[in-house]
This record gives structure tokens, C-alpha cells and sequence, in this order.
């Protein structure tokens, strides 16, 4: 594989940015935001082999050509984020916290890659934090990703 197909496009961290304008999910208002250095799949479908989500949402996603083959693709491995999406009062990765802050128990969410529609214009992405899970797809409206649905994959 090419250095440039390793990479993480553009697209996704836009669509990693209207995650972060998702407060009703998560308050990634609120300061000290810290992400996971690294994407990753849904644990909990991934550790039992279940079926990753059902109903009406499940028909969103099937229904646009090539978005859940690209997301089980981009997420068969792990992959290295860079600070190239926003949230509105910052955030850092785990590797940026000294050494105090780093043993202070704290909520970290983490990314999975952002699976696209053959068309382009859908994604999907997960975003776990401490005890739960959600998976949400996004549709481009002109420059803008809005989304359009979203389900819990999981709570504890």
C-alpha cells in the first residue's frame, strides 16, 4: 500500500468536524475534549460478532451503494488521526496530555473511519466515549455534512 492510500482524506475529517457539532449526543462544547490518537471500529460488534445495527437506520445505510463495504474496509485496521477536523473549544489527542494529566481518569472518545457512498455524498462513522456508542450517518448538503440519522451501538 501507497503512503497515499494511508491516509485519511479530507472528507473524513470534515465529517469528523459536524460529528463534533453533534452536542446533543456528546458535549464536545465544554473544554478539555480529548480524543484517541488512533481510529477505531466498534468494539463491541467487533469483540461478539454481532450484527452492527437493525430497523430503519440499517436501511439507510444499505441503501447507498458501497457505504458499509467502505467502512468495513478503512476499519480493519487501526489508523493514525491528525488534528485536521474542529471542535469548537479545541481538544487534544491522548499523546498531547503530560504525564499528570494522563493518570487523572478521564473520558476519551475515539473516531472510527468514515466510510463513503460510492456517490460520495453519505457517511458513516462510529464514535465510542467511556460507555457508549453511536453510529451516525451524514449526508452533504452543497458544503455542508448534516446528519441524518443516528443509532446507539452500545451502553454499559
Amino acid at each position: 500500500m501507497s503512503e497515499i492510500e494511508n491516509l485519511i482524506s479530507q472528507t473524513e475529517y470534515d465529517i469528523y468536524t459536524a460529528v463534533c457539532q453533534q452536542t446533543n449526543l456528546f458535549l464536545f462544547h465544554l473544554p478539555g475534549t480529548i480524543f484517541s490518537d488512533h481510529t477505531a471500529d466498534e468494539p463491541f460488534h467487533t469483540l461478539n460478532n454481532l450484527e452492527r445495527f437493525g430497523g430503519e437506520f440499517k436501511y439507510k445505510v444499505i441503501k447507498h451503494k458501497g457505504l458499509m463495504e467502505d467502512y468495513e474496509i478503512k476499519n480493519a485496521r487501526q489508523w493514525t488521526l491528525e488534528k485536521r477536523f474542529y471542535v469548537e473549544n479545541g481538544y487534544r489527542f491522548i499523546s498531547e496530555l503530560t504525564p499528570q494529566e494522563s493518570h487523572k481518569p478521564r473520558g476519551v472518545f475515539t473516531l472510527s473511519r468514515v466510510g463513503l457512498s460510492a456517490s460520495l455524498d453519505y457517511g458513516l462513522v462510529h464514535i465510542a466515549y467511556s460507555a457508549c456508542g453511536y453510529y451516525l450517518l451524514f449526508h452533504q448538503n452543497g458544503s455542508n455534512w448534516e446528519p441524518v440519522g443516528n443509532i446507539m451501538s452500545y451502553c454499559v
